[in-house]
């Protein structure tokens, strides 16, 4: 075979490999590529801090950052975690796009913002699909499972290779042990499983075991069951310092039961013998108000950030953390995990790594933040001081923004999450503008925007910039089993 026949053939196995590899990767990731060097098309490994370790992605449903103990909570409700948090980094200001399980774990996976996949509201699916961090993995080399607790569960695959369902409260234990066989077989493989937590989700009802916090002298009625919950917020019923405090520690409570299952994770990592090869992601999709700023418990409806502040724990073997006090949003969480590991990137991501910041040991110096909204569609709307409904009432989009210090709250077209336009009651009123110094307001009930009208105007710009661009529509689900659950759950009306 002559020099210029070789030359010919490998010219030939060269197009058909590239045909080959531009029809199997997902049309998302190739749409950068043209911005990208050739090298940064393979992998990206400069900020790799455990180059091929595994991953384990904890994700807690309704869990609160200050509600743990590496975010300055009194309680001792998270001592597991907090150990990860002792030699890890720990994101002090890391926030959720959306105070719901859906719209939070579909950006969580894709690096998206709710207005680019469609997912705005539980039952929320996207008409497109959209390249994931098990997606990039199992491109990466890498074996991937999810074990998924109920309120996500009928969302979608996400590109794992495997998925396990629990169902109900019951079944954290049950994912964890699913979790700990599926990583026990594969060992001697790199792996991502995502382990994600349903416990402190409302109703709180922690086993006798987990229940710690709550005081035996508290004689009241008020508990954590949902029918009470609720109508405390429909009633406006006034409660006690005792009575709130008898919720909370309740909710503390399944915080804790949930750390005890981490605490297994970590042993059956470290029985294993993985432990110096294994990276440890503890998150939430949300968090809960508990009756902090109004007389409403949960999280579905609020745009403030005892719903929206969230861990973000990243525990390296081998490598002393730091404490970073950068903005984070969860559109980071995926490029953030693919760099540490140098996997290869998630293209099209629209977050962007915080690699750089945990490599350097200190933040960049430059101001970030983290955006958050609360979509609600046609049919009520906020008249004179109260919310009515309204079958021809547009919907719109209560649009939030925060540095860490400040957040800022806009609703122009005077919406109400639908929980407050119930004929049932539940009102959740946002006004037009507020803004909320958290310095010195943490529990964010003091709205400073007519004194401090220089940054109102600021923050304003910034968002409507960032919401300029139409949302991508949606589809909804109609699975009448997870629309009935969905309902169940208060995420429905």
């Amino acid at each position: 075979m002559n020099l210029k026949t070789i030359f010919a053939l490998a010219l030939v196995a060269a197009t058909i490999a590239a045909a080959v590899y531009f029809w199997s990767v997902p049309q998302d990731r190739l749409a950068e590529s043209n911005m990208l060097s050739n090298d940064s098309l393979v992998e990206a490994k400069t900020h790799a801090l455990c180059q091929d370790c595994n991953v384990i992605l904890v994700v807690i449903d309704t869990a609160r950052a200050d509600h743990f103990g590496a975010y300055g909570y009194p309680r001792n409700t998270t001592p597991n975690i907090d150990q990860l948090a002792d030699g890890g980094f720990v994101f002090e200001n890391a926030y959720t796009v959306r105070g719901s399980t859906w719209p939070s774990m579909t950006t969580m996976l894709t690096s998206k913002y709710p207005t680019s996949t469609g997912v705005r509201r539980a039952a929320d699916v996207s008409g497109k699909k959209f390249t994931t961090l098990a997606d990039v993995m199992n491109d990466s080399g890498y074996s991937t499972a999810g074990f998924i607790s109920r309120n996500f569960c009928s969302s979608g695959q996400w590109g794992f290779e495997h998925k396990y369902c629990s169902h109900g409260k019951g079944g954290d234990g049950d994912l964890t042990k699913k979790a700990l066989g599926w990583v026990s077989e594969r060992k001697g493989e790199k792996f991502l499983a995502l382990v994600h937590y349903f416990a402190p989700h409302s109703p709180y009802k922690p086993v006798q075991e987990t229940d710690l916090f709550t005081d035996s002298n508290y004689t009241g009625e008020i508990t954590g069951e949902r029918k009470l919950t609720n109508k405390i917020t429909k009633e406006k019923i006034q409660l006690s310092e005792a009575d709130v405090n008898n919720v909370v520690s309740l909710y503390d409570g399944e915080i804790y039961s949930v750390d005890i299952l981490v605490g297994r994770l970590m042993e059956g990592v470290r029985r294993l013998g993985i432990a110096d090869k294994t990276v440890f992601v503890v998150t939430a999709d949300h968090g809960e108000e508990l009756h902090q700023r109004t007389i409403y418990f949960y999280h579905d409806c609020s745009i403030y950030d005892t719903a929206l502040h969230i861990p973000f724990i990243i525990n390296i073997p081998n490598v002393r953390g730091d404490r970073i006090t950068t903005v984070a949003e969860n559109t980071d969480f995926t490029p953030t995990i693919l760099d540490v590991v140098g996997a290869m990137r998630l293209y099209g991501a629209e977050g962007k790594s915080m690699a750089n910041e945990m490599a350097a040991g200190s933040p960049d110096g430059a101001t970030r933040y983290a955006y958050s909204e609360r979509y609600v569609p046609g049919g009520s709307v906020f008249r004179d001081g109260a919310c009515v409904k309204d079958r021809k009432a547009v919907g719109g989009t209560i649009m939030s923004v925060t540095d860490g210090r400040w957040r800022y709250i806009y609703n122009p077209s005077n919406v109400s999450p639908s929980c407050s336009c119930l004929p049932r009651g539940l009102d959740y009123i946002v006004s037009t503008e507020e803004l909320y110094d958290m310095s010195s307001d943490v529990s964010e009930t003091r709205n400073v925007a007519s004194d401090n009208m220089d940054l109102a105007d600021s923050l304003r710009t910034r968002l409507t910039d960032k919401y300029a661009k139409p949302a991508v529509k949606g589809l909804r689900i109609r699975n009448k089993t997870v629309i009935r659950e969905l309902e169940s759950l208060g995420y429905i009306v």
